[in-house]
């Protein structure tokens, strides 16, 4: 903070500031859209050193100001473009610039397209960076864990969109907006505590590096499944196209061989709207006010889900893509709405319509893996739409059994 002095600040709202006030009159004035993003940032700087009151907004006479406009992924200063941001890093004056980040999201190196080190960054787990080198004073706003550092008028502040924090100590500036989920913690926390195995992405929900890592995972192997059935549905739709050009054929052969096919491309596009419905699934988990965390399980283990005492959802699964896909999607049906837990406290789940929500985790289960679901007594599924009722009430628990899904003992 300037002169050692704490700032005031006014918040809007949203629980965002809208001004920050220095002692010494130097001010910050933010513009949010009604979701919270920052639009706008002006740094007005005094050109004298004065000692304002700290209970009302003064505007400046003498001053410099620097506007920086948030357009998408351009970033302007003073209406002149300063940078655009690339999924790994961005373009400024003509060259490109890639950052390399470390389990934490924090980027440790910026790199010209030559090659040339721009800048470096060490931190310690809680954010301050404890050595630094940089030959570039514009190469690096984003720092710790990947978030923009505002220095400006000796802020020194890191925004995460819902909340700041500070650099010199790993505490948040306002409390937590879901503190009532946290009752035994301090709502100024970060990452409860426990830096080094968590993060914070928004200054919301902290949430476990691995769980982050294998949701990454997961969707990862949907779009390589995803891409080989999207080359599918062309090659049918091409064979559907010859089919239908074919003047060689009857009428009645080119029904039958269109309908053939017009059931195996029906089959890849059920496949493809799963896997879609998994993808968008996980997304809308990252971003639940529930929080969510994968738990791997031995075999003998039922893999279902549970709730831990302070309400997290665990993802209970053996570790291969298609239980923890199948897993996955009952925590998106619980996220919606359709599952709910037991309220006498057992890790059992109530369920509405229970078999048609484990046939779409079955179904999705399929499509992940393609075709790879566990054995059952009835004829094994050649297509998604073989995965029924009939084929799930003829699963057996390999432990015991036990006809799992039938009416009379699956609860």
């Amino acid at each position: 903070m300037v002169s050692g002095s704490p700032p005031f600040i006014r918040y809007n709202v949203l629980n965002l500031p809208d001004t920050i006030q220095f002692t010494a009159g130097h001010q910050n004035y933010y513009t949010y859209d009604a979701s919270g993003n920052k639009l706008e940032v002006q740094n007005i700087t005094s050109r004298n050193i004065l000692n304002l009151p700290q209970d009302t907004i003064t505007r400046l006479v003498s001053s410099t100001k620097l506007t920086t406009d948030y357009c998408g992924d351009a970033i302007y200063q003073n209406d002149t473009l300063k940078e655009v941001l690339t999924p790994e890093g961005y373009w400024q004056n003509g060259l490109y610039y890639y950052y390399l980040k470390d389990h934490q999201g924090s980027t440790r190196e910026v790199l010209r397209q030559d090659n040339t080190v721009m800048e470096y960054s060490d931190y310690y787990p809680d954010g301050i960076r404890f050595e630094s080198s940089t030959s570039n004073s514009a190469a690096l706003p984003y720092r710790y864990n990947g978030k923009e550092l505002e220095a400006m008028n000796g802020l020194n502040e890191y925004d995460y969109g819902a909340r700041r924090r500070e650099t010199g100590i790993p505490v948040w500036k306002t409390m937590d907006p879901l503190a009532e989920k946290y009752y035994g913690m301090s709502p100024y926390a970060y990452c409860a505590g426990n830096p080094i195995n968590r993060i914070d992405p928004d200054g919301r929900e902290w949430k476990e590096k691995e769980d982050e890592k294998i949701a990454e995972q997961l969707q990862q192997q949907i779009a390589s499944r995803d891409k080989f059935l999207a080359k599918q549905e062309t090659s049918i739709n091409s064979k559907i196209e010859k089919i239908e050009n074919n003047t060689k054929l009857s009428a009645e052969k080119k029904t039958q061989q269109i309908a053939k096919q017009q059931g195996t491309l029906e089959d890849v596009q059920a496949q493809r709207t799963l896997l879609s419905n998994l993808d968008k699934g996980i997304t809308q988990l990252g971003d639940s006010k529930t929080s969510y965390t994968f738990n791997t399980v031995e075999a003998e283990t039922t893999a279902t889900l549970s709730s831990m005492s302070d309400g997290t959802i665990v993802i209970n699964n053996y570790g291969t893509t298609g239980n923890r896909g199948h897993e996955t999607t009952h925590a998106i049906q619980y996220d919606n709405g359709q599952i709910k837990f037991n309220p006498l406290g057992s890790n059992n789940t109530l369920m509405q319509n229970p078999i048609g929500l484990e046939i779409q985790a079955y179904a999705t289960e399929y499509s992940i893996t393609n075709g790879v679901v566990p054995s059952s007594d009835a004829r094994y599924p050649r297509t998604v739409f073989d995965i029924t009722p009939q084929w799930l009430y003829e699963l057996k628990d390999p432990n015991t059994g036990i006809y799992i899904y039938r009416p009379e003992n699956y609860k």
